[in-house]
């Protein structure tokens, strides 16, 4: 099974990258599908692997990939070789990444049961993310913004994300606001933002739902700030 895909800027055109429950990351020209490459993540760390969301970071010599072992993969190439570092999670799987790319971070939502991180590229670091009770499942970015919008099993969740510069020490943190709106029973699976910010979300019922995540305001439900340490 192909589980996630995203298209991005490769080397040099632009490129399809797939994951898939044989635990292979793939690479296609994009929008011929000439393979390009394939990364066993099985063989990279030694044990059978099954691989579901998927960033791509452009150029493709950077790669997160999800698994169904309680896992997020933060896949590096050099020089032709790639190498894989683990990070576990409480859940099951890592089910959807999303990128805020201004703030270099990935938001992961993880499944069964379910869970919230952030993942912060310069470190290296993976964080848990408060998920203000709401049992997420998806997680998409908001265009132009630092934000992240989760759905799940009963309503709709808005993260903003800001960053301020690092102290004397090279120390980083992130800060954290989260707005929330609840819908007992909406069984929310799956979602996307159109332009003008309309979120269309997919239901366990076979709904299609829209929600608008502007209407996510005033004083937010929960605010944190995540130490993230000093780049690498």
């Amino acid at each position: 099974l192909v589980n996630d895909l995203a298209v991005v800027e490769g080397r040099p055109g632009r490129e399809l990258v797939t994951t898939s429950s044989d635990g292979t990351v793939r690479r296609w020209g994009w929008p011929g599908l000439e393979p390009l490459e394939t990364v066993d993540t099985s063989a990279l760390l030694g044990r059978p692997m099954s691989l579901h969301a998927v960033w791509p970071a452009p150029g493709t010599r950077r790669l997160l990939a999800g698994t169904w072992k309680g896992s997020l993969l933060d896949l590096v190439e050099k020089d032709g070789d790639w190498t894989a570092r683990e990070h576990r999670v409480p859940s099951r799987s890592v089910y959807r990444l999303a990128a805020v790319p201004r703030l270099g971070i990935v938001v992961a939502a993880g499944i069964e049961p379910s869970s919230l991180h952030v993942f912060d590229l310069a470190s290296g670091t993976l964080h848990p993310l408060d998920g203000a009770g709401l049992d997420g499942m998806w997680v998409v970015p908001v265009p132009g913004r630092d934000e992240v919008v989760v759905v799940g099993l009963d309503g709709v969740s808005r993260y903003a994300f800001s960053a301020p510069l690092p102290d004397a020490d090279g120390r980083r943190a992130l800060r954290v606001r989260a707005w929330s709106g609840r819908q007992t029973g909406a069984a929310l699976q799956t979602a996307t933002l159109l332009p003008g910010g309309a979120l269309w979300a997919g239901t366990a019922k076979g709904e299609l739902l829209r929600f608008d995540p502007g209407a996510l305001g005033g004083p937010p439900l929960l605010e944190r700030t995540l130490e993230l340490g000093p780049g690498r």
